[in-house]
């Protein structure tokens, strides 16, 4: 409520202005970063509270307090990051004391806030240590704290279009992203010849180790980190598709890209030909919609702390992509001067470290509006893509006495690479454990997919095995494709049948045969004594709890809603003020040429404790009375109380609502009972008066379409759930066969040293 008061405040100055004068103001922005957090001033470190008042003092925060500006942008690292790489409870603090700030600096005026690599709490692949979910439920008091303040969050790439009056927006391609070094060795010899130094710092596996590694937010290099432990190319790519995507729903073009660190590090001495390119893929996904609008790039992360002069401030980027041609404005917007753990903040006379206003000439602020194109891309850079673990100092300068090594292939490279969780008790000093590591070729133990093979401990190589007996036969053929068979079998009879006496017997049968097997595989193992049968039995057994359990999710997700569409009645020209009892028994609404949906009054409700989002849209028509019968309905596909993109809600043409079922099973159910939470809290606000049952669609333009995309979902589903019960069957097989062949052998070798003893 206090943010709409405030741009209700800015709504009525600008049309005081606009009375006096028609023509309308030009758009000013404000542009900073790098605040950082708790930091050391005069040798000893200050709390994060200290360090906030210590940065209200400066020549930076005067100029955030007393700026003209429609629009305040914060370019990431309001932090400082832990001792480790991983989210601590010291950045929740320095978050919540940076946002206590920001909300009461000129709190009527639009703020939009994207993280930084010091800023690791909001980044979900720092907190996979978060077992009992505490992390992730402050993070997501952080964004609800950020939302009821009028600051718009973007984080690993996402969008924003602010309405300036009449036709005219204002659009914000941003990303929390930036360069970080490349974790993991980057020169080495075959084997385990390391070298001393690499190219990005202090390298060794004996005194101090991987002086580089990915903060929150970060890729690294798509070139020159071959031999890294993450495959940067891969990093670089997946950031420019989420550029990409978010630059796609600003229709490609943009007024304002703002990104924590310069792409690809261009402007700065780590980057590509020290930092003058030439520009690379991100950077092209960034310039390219910069260039429709003539619009300019501001960055942060690098503050050095000598030869700065506006020359490297302010750089020009030239697109070099196919079919882009022109050059954009890059200005670092970085507040500090010094490393981010000095408290030190521009002086009267340093002109390079303060906040950027820019002023958009040729955008005329006549009303300033709530942005309604506004979203986040979905952070496709996972624990597992950048491989991040704990480090043990903010510096990552410190070997790690218990890490365990291996080698792995990459680019046709070996790369060294930490066991994760790797943490034996028995190794006193990192030289011992290398020494285990060396001696045994990373694994002193037998490969589970072959029988009886034992690795050679004497090689150099620590991926030459000696391999004494092929592959296994027939018994694990049986062991994979029994189970498996019967799997798919109960997964499809309980999956894509319709509901029904007739199907609920056939898959009782279908379960029961299988189960019949099981018991004649143990009748063998009883009569023959063959401890394959044992297995097959047991294997046998978890398909027949695992093929119901997978079918029936299936069903329930997926085919309940195909099934009754194809059974429930279609309604033609249907006026959206009709009584919702009349069409209980519809499965697809085709809506007269009238109704529409009312996207300004759309509503997103998400539960205490739960991570979606269930959103609501009228359907009205222009003599719709206080009655609201009908809703477009969707999961995270909005904003509290805007941006509802579910289905083709954005397609002027659609007219046609899938109905969501409300009893075909618990699952939908529960659904069903979501959404009209979310429709009764609608009604509250707007007054509208809600039938008993009111129906809720999945909104589309082509509803038969809607109806083959549901069966193809559960035919997909079905095939990928099939395939994977291949895999897991396959190595569930070798495994029990490994165990079985090993404690025969274990067996055999007891009985020998007993008779060795007793002659017998």
């Amino acid at each position: 409520c206090s943010a709409e008061r405030g741009f209700h405040q800015m709504h009525m100055a600008l049309t005081q202005d606009e009375n006096a004068s028609t023509v309308g103001i030009p758009l000013k922005v404000l542009v900073f970063s790098d605040v950082h957090g708790s930091c050391k001033k005069d040798g000893s470190m200050i709390s994060a509270s200290t360090h906030i008042d210590e940065f209200k003092a400066s020549k930076a925060a005067e100029k955030i307090a007393t700026t003209d500006a429609h629009i305040i942008l914060f370019g990431g690292d309001s932090t400082l990051i832990p001792n480790t790489i991983m989210c601590e409870d010291s950045n929740f603090e320095e978050l919540n004391v940076f946002l206590d700030w920001f909300i009461t600096i000129q709190p009527g005026k639009l703020k939009v806030f994207i993280p930084g690599n010091h800023d690791v709490c909001l980044d979900e692949s720092s907190t996979a240590d978060d077992a009992g979910q505490t992390k992730k439920t402050r993070r997501e008091a952080l964004f609800a704290k950020m939302a009821n303040n009028n600051i718009y969050y973007i984080g690993a790439a996402g969008w924003l279009e602010v309405p300036l009056g009449g036709e005219v927006s204002f659009k914000v391609l941003a990303s929390g992203m930036s360069q970080g070094r490349p974790p993991g060795m980057t020169q080495f010899a075959e084997g385990f010849g390391l070298s001393e130094t690499g190219p990005f710092g202090p390298e060794k596996l004996g005194g101090k180790i991987f002086g580089a590694c990915l903060g929150a937010f970060q890729y690294c290099p798509a070139t020159g980190a071959e031999t890294s432990n993450v495959d940067c190319a891969d990093t670089v790519q997946k950031v420019t598709e989420m550029i990409q995507e978010a630059s796609g729903r600003l229709g490609n073009e943009a007024d304002l890209a703002l990104m924590h660190g310069p792409p690809e590090n261009l402007g700065v001495k780590f980057g590509p030909g020290g930092g003058t390119g030439p520009t690379g893929q991100m950077a092209d996904a960034i310039m390219k919609p910069l260039l429709v609008k003539n619009g300019v790039l501001r960055v942060g992360h690098y503050h050095p702390t000598s030869d700065w002069t506006e020359g490297h401030r302010t750089q020009t980027l030239t697109c070099a992509a196919d079919g882009c041609s022109g050059a954009v404005e890059m200005k670092f917007v970085s507040v500090k001067a010094q490393r981010p753990e000095i408290c030190d903040y521009p002086s009267a006379d340093d002109a390079m470290h303060v906040p950027d206003e820019h002023t958009f000439a040729h955008l005329q602020v006549t009303q300033l509006g709530v942005p309604t194109n506004y979203g986040n891309v979905v952070n496709r850079l996972t624990q597992e893509v950048t491989g991040k673990y704990t480090w043990t100092g903010p510096t990552f300068q410190e070997a790690e006495t218990t890490r365990m090594y291996k080698v792995v292939e990459r680019h046709g490279k070996n790369v060294i690479q930490p066991v994760l969780g790797w943490r034996p008790e028995r190794f006193e000093h990192e030289g011992e454990a290398l020494r285990f590591a060396r001696q045994n070729g990373q694994m002193a133990c037998n490969d589970p997919f072959l029988t009886n093979v034992q690795a050679d401990y004497k090689t150099a190589s620590p991926v030459a095995w000696t391999r004494r007996e092929h592959l296994v036969t027939r018994e694990v053929g049986l062991l994979i494709f029994v189970p498996w068979f019967c799997y798919v079998l109960l997964l499809v009879t309980f999956a894509l049948p319709p509901p029904g006496i007739f199907w609920n017997i056939l898959a009782f049968l279908a379960w029961s045969l299988v189960c019949l097997g099981a018991g004649t595989s143990y009748d063998l193992q009883r009569r023959q004594g063959t401890p394959i049968y044992k297995l097959l039995t047991i294997t046998v057994l978890i398909s027949c709890l695992a093929g119901p359990l997978v079918g029936h999710h299936i069903f329930v997700t997926e085919m309940s809603g195909y099934w009754m569409h194809k059974s429930g009645v279609t309604y033609k020209d249907v006026v959206p003020s009709k009584h919702a009892d009349a069409f209980q028994d519809a499965g697809i609404i085709d809506f007269a040429a009238s109704a529409q949906l009312d996207l300004r009054k759309s509503f997103g409700v998400r539960a205490f404790g739960e991570t979606e989002t269930y959103c609501v849209a009228p359907v009205v028509d222009a003599a719709q009375p206080g009655a609201v019968s009908f809703f477009a309905a969707g999961v995270d596909c909005c904003e509290p109380r805007r941006s509802f993109l579910c289905g083709d809600a954005l397609k002027p043409s659609a007219r046609t609502g899938v109905v969501l079922p409300s009893s075909a099973s618990s699952y939908n159910a529960a659904r069903w009972d979501r959404f009209h939470d979310a429709a009764t809290r609608a009604a509250k606000v707007h007054g509208w008066q809600l039938p008993e049952r009111p129906i809720f669609l999945r909104w589309f333009e082509d509803a038969e379409a809607v109806q083959s995309e549901l069966a193809h979902r559960g035919l997909v589903e079905a095939f990928i759930q099939s395939f994977a019960g291949l895999c897991a069957s396959t190595v569930m097989a070798m495994w029990l066969h490994w165990s079985l062949t090993y404690y025969a052998r274990e067996g055999e070798a007891k009985a020998e040293a007993r008779r060795s003893v007793t002659g017998c």
